[in-house]
């Protein structure tokens, strides 16, 4: 019995995983850039008081 072709699989495989990784630091970077304005607002709000 020969061996199974497997390599569309593992294709699969590795593009759903960094597809994955790729939405997971998009993720960190918006939420990054929104702590950053949030600081940026509270430090210029504290600045006018």
């Amino acid at each position: 019995m020969p061996t199974p072709q497997t390599g569309n699989y593992m294709i699969a495989g590795y593009a759903v995983i960094l597809g994955g990784m790729a939405l997971y630091i998009a993720s960190l970077f918006v939420r990054f850039r929104r702590r950053v304005q949030e600081l940026t607002a509270l430090e210029e709000e504290t600045a006018e008081k």
